[in-house]
């Protein structure tokens, strides 16, 4: 009997197996709109279901505990891949990642059981068929990387590879591996890879549990800096991108419009049509500004029927032109809808402290000047603001 006794880690397989599925379970049943964990869940099931009938070898008939348990072991690393598919946004597909090697899997080994066990033979294709799925994984995990990897994205990527050299190994050592009938034939060196890859299975679990939570958290930030009912970014969130992008625009000497829109009649709106009508006039003025401005420009719902834009890297003339093509894109959606018009106010901003809450300010008082004479229209804060004139457009 060898040192590290393969039916004791199989029976610890199923442990961690069945606990790994319960916690992706409970996560699938708290998070239901979170594609991977429910697959993850029924692959860690099918994993402990795949070492108890291998862990039984010698007490039930070998066609269950050799092909069945084998055949479970591949359609359950098939089932996770396919998760992990749905989770990245790739497309999936169950016939090719679940059914086809299942099937072919199964098929091979009934040709190597039937006439006589060919152990070697059998084990060099499981690790070969495993092996192979989890560098499939690994390809999966690599095409659909965010742009900036983070070290849960780091460590999967390791566990994976290790588990791949993992089989490599248990490939190249099968040869020299000494027979310890009656459980399984397989000897010391057999049994020290198969503990390894229990314990890259326990960094496998972890990692892919981390993945669920960074990417809750992640939504969670971005809800938290979105407004609910246009979903532009909110007050806070615009600060701060703000701050970023005058940061930006300081050390590459760029200029930095801002400009502050406020819905016109907008009480009036509300009064003839509800609530209902003013949640209408502000999500049709949320796509407009999401349909005309560029993909780096900033645009928030500042307050109430209040909007605030930023366009970085943008002079003061183009600044306008962009606003007036915003106040006739409102101008011509009011003609046909229930919503309004929209006044606006222009400035640029300037340099040195405060740069933000002084291009505010003044915004402010150019969108007052524009309700005062009218509204409808476009006003530009007409005092230098800036230490130097801005000459990028």
């Amino acid at each position: 009997m060898s040192v590290l006794d393969l039916r004791t880690l199989f029976v610890a397989a199923v442990s961690l197996a069945a606990l790994a599925a319960g916690a992706f379970w409970l996560t699938h049943k708290r998070y239901p709109g979170t594609p991977g964990p429910g697959e993850w869940a029924g692959a860690h099931l099918l994993f402990a279901i795949a070492s108890l009938l291998a862990a039984l070898r010698g007490h039930i008939w070998d066609g269950i505990s050799i092909v069945l348990a084998n055949g479970t072991w591949v359609f359950a690393y098939g089932l996770l891949a396919y998760g992990l598919r749905r989770f990245r946004g790739l497309p999936a597909n169950a016939a090719l990642q679940i059914t086809l090697p299942t099937t072919l899997t199964v098929a091979a080994l009934l040709l190597l059981w039937l006439p006589q066990d060919l152990l070697n033979l059998r084990t060099v294709l499981m690790s070969v068929v495993l092996g192979g799925q989890q560098a499939l994984i690994l390809r999966d995990l690599n095409r659909s990387r965010p742009p900036v990897r983070t070290t849960t994205e780091t460590v999967l990527n390791a566990v994976l590879l290790c588990s791949v050299v993992s089989h490599l190994g248990r490939i190249l050592a099968t040869p020299w591996d000494t027979a310890a009938p009656p459980f399984f034939g397989q000897g010391g060196l057999t049994s020290a890879l198969m503990l390894w890859s229990m314990l890259l299975n326990c960094g496998l679990i972890l990692c892919l549990l981390t993945l669920v939570t960074d990417r809750l958290q992640a939504d969670l930030s971005r809800l938290a800096a979105r407004d609910p009912l246009t979903h532009l970014l909110n007050r806070r969130a615009f600060r701060a991108e703000a701050e970023r992008e005058i940061s930006d625009a300081v050390r590459n000497q760029l200029p930095v419009t801002l400009m502050m829109l406020d819905l016109d009649h907008f009480k009036a709106l509300n009064d003839r049509h509800g609530h209902q009508g003013g949640d209408e006039a502000l999500l049709r003025l949320a796509r407009i500004l999401k349909s005309e401005l560029r993909q780096h420009d900033l645009a928030a719902r500042y307050g109430g029927e209040e909007f605030c834009v930023m366009l970085p890297g943008t002079g003061l003339e183009p600044a306008r032109e962009v606003a007036e093509r915003l106040r006739r894109a409102c101008e011509e959606e009011s003609r046909h809808t229930r919503g309004t018009t929209v006044s606006i106010g222009l400035t640029l901003l300037p340099h040195g402290p405060e740069s933000l809450n002084r291009a505010l300010k003044a915004a402010d008082q150019a969108l007052y000047e524009a309700k005062r004479n009218g509204r409808n229209r476009v006003e530009v804060h007409a005092e230098p603001m800036a230490a130097k004139p801005a000459s990028h457009a």
